[in-house]
């Protein structure tokens, strides 16, 4: 349990025993939590809440060691709730902390989580200010002083937006003798604005205690082996989450072979790597996606390897067995399938409006090719034509950017094909057949560059537009054909949307 601070003897006389008793011991076994061998906390660890409400618990809708983590939501009144971890009595070589952590949160910095240590039956403080030292993962911002009443306001912190990958925190602990107990306390607090959208908040998993690790670069690949199904024509992709536990910088490389081939083989056509190559801090974690091309490959079962190089010197070389299975295309008979609250009819009672086969070139310049989805209009972007989406190199690059006018009507977002940010966010979602686009799907918040195209992805970009022969929000989708690196060439294949207002299925 957490100390809730009883009185000064009582606190010194347990903890003295408990110091007494492991004075010299060596590093006890239990000194690496997963979070997965049940859904509730493991022993000794507990969650306390002041004011905002939200509790810690273990989650499976996202994790680093499969299939638990614990998580705190993101609220949006002033409050904080702490996750605390068992008494620890500290053997001389246990002067190393580290534990994987994810966040989604409001972008600008006004809600965000600490870590503190309470030594010897003292108070709890930042781990920084007990004289811990990050090596890496530390805090990358500093929480907003004032304005909303979170009680951690002011301090530096984990915060402002999302880390979609699981970054790896090392902290060397505070220095002193053997035998000191620590208690850990990772506190969050939120103030009384907005919240991201759900599922937000703050993941916690794979806490380790233990002698301090490498400074050298080093590879952390998680899941070692990566199975997933494409139904033909179209691309799918999953993600192997790479990190770099080291304090130095790691350099990579990404190349997918055969299954049974070296490394040094001739890359696979059907297979690509998102990112094919890079650099991490210390500490920083990105999503590697491999994306299989349904369009050149027959219904089969297919196996690969993904080989990431380094300038890890115990793992130069680390490689991922990939499984792939690519299904026929189902029966065009029922488009729905029939889910609670659907028809099954393939024309949705006649709102469907659908484009057929179009084949549009995306022209790679700043005019591009702007759209609109009630007309059919389209051409390049200027002054007097009236479009809902527009997709043009605009960034100086060349890269694919998508913008779809919401500063003229609020209502338009956008989703869709594979974009993967430098932090391993993914921006645009790659939306199969059977993906439904409605209110809830994430949409981006901001027209930019798509920084990461997969290599010949098939794909389709939902959105939400006005329509302004109905004068209401609709939801569609736009087909793409796109190209590596950047995305040109670029094909819009065709488009469809509901003029109903309902949501709509990709067919």
């Amino acid at each position: 349990m957490p100390l809730h601070r009883p009185s000064r003897s009582a606190r010194w006389s347990g903890l003295a025993v408990l110091a007494a008793c492991s004075l010299s011991a060596p590093a006890l076994a239990a000194r690496d939590w997963t979070f997965d061998e049940a859904t509730t906390l493991p022993a000794g660890w507990s969650t306390t809440t002041d004011g905002a409400g939200n509790a810690w618990h273990v989650v499976a809708d996202a994790a680093h060691s499969a299939p638990h983590a614990v998580h705190i939501a993101e609220a949006e009144v002033p409050g904080e709730a702490s996750l605390y971890s068992p008494l620890l009595a500290l053997a001389a070589d246990e002067t190393e902390l580290s534990f994987r952590h994810r966040w989604n949160l409001e972008v600008a910095p006004y809600d965000g989580g600490v870590l503190e240590i309470a030594v010897d039956g003292g108070g709890f403080v930042d781990i920084l200010d007990a004289g811990g030292r990050f090596v890496s993962g530390g805090y990358d911002a500093t929480l907003a002083p004032c304005c909303g009443g979170n009680p951690i306001g002011g301090r530096a912190a984990w915060s402002g937006g999302e880390r979609a990958g699981f970054i790896a925190t090392r902290v060397a602990l505070p220095p002193g003798p053997a035998g000191r107990t620590v208690q850990l306390r990772w506190r969050f607090g939120t103030d009384s604005s907005t919240a991201a959208p759900a599922p937000n908040g703050w993941w916690i998993d794979t806490v380790r205690l233990g002698p301090a690790g490498s400074t050298q670069p080093t590879v952390d690949l998680a899941p070692a082996a990566l199975g997933f199904t494409v139904v033909a024509p179209s691309t799918a992709a999953a993600p192997v989450m790479l990190a770099n536990l080291g304090a130095d910088p790691l350099a990579y490389t990404v190349v997918v072979v055969d299954a049974e081939a070296a490394c040094s083989a001739a890359p696979l056509p059907w297979l690509t790597a998102t990112p094919a190559g890079g650099a991490l801090g210390a500490g920083a974690a990105t999503n590697l996606w491999f994306a299989a091309r349904g369009d050149v490959l027959a219904a089969g079962r297919y196996r690969a390897t993904a080989c990431v190089r380094s300038n890890d010197p115990a793992r130069p070389e680390a490689r991922v067995a990939i499984d792939v299975t690519v299904a026929a295309a189902g029966s065009p008979l029922f488009c729905s399938g029939f889910e609670l609250g659907e028809t099954g009819r393939c024309d949705d009672g006649g709102t469907v409006v659908r484009s057929g086969p179009l084949n549009w070139p995306v022209p790679a310049d700043f005019a591009g090719l702007a759209i609109d989805l009630v007309t059919g209009t389209h051409g390049p972007k200027t002054g007097g034509v009236p479009a809902d989406v527009n997709l043009y190199a605009g960034d100086g690059s060349g890269a694919l950017s998508v913008y779809w006018y919401a500063d003229v009507v609020p209502e338009a977002f956008v989703a869709g094909v594979v974009d993967v940010n430098t932090t391993g966010a993914v921006d645009f979602s790659l939306l199969q057949p059977g993906a439904l686009v409605h209110e809830n799907p994430f949409y981006s918040l901001l027209s930019k560059p798509l920084d990461h195209w997969l290599a010949g992805a098939t794909g389709y970009l939902g959105f939400k537009f006005w329509n302004e022969q109905t004068g209401q929000v609709n939801y569609g989708f736009l087909h793409l054909q796109t190209t590596a690196p950047a995305g040109f060439p670029a094909t819009v294949l065709d488009y469809a949307y509901d003029r109903s207002g309902a949501a709509i299925r990709i067919p």
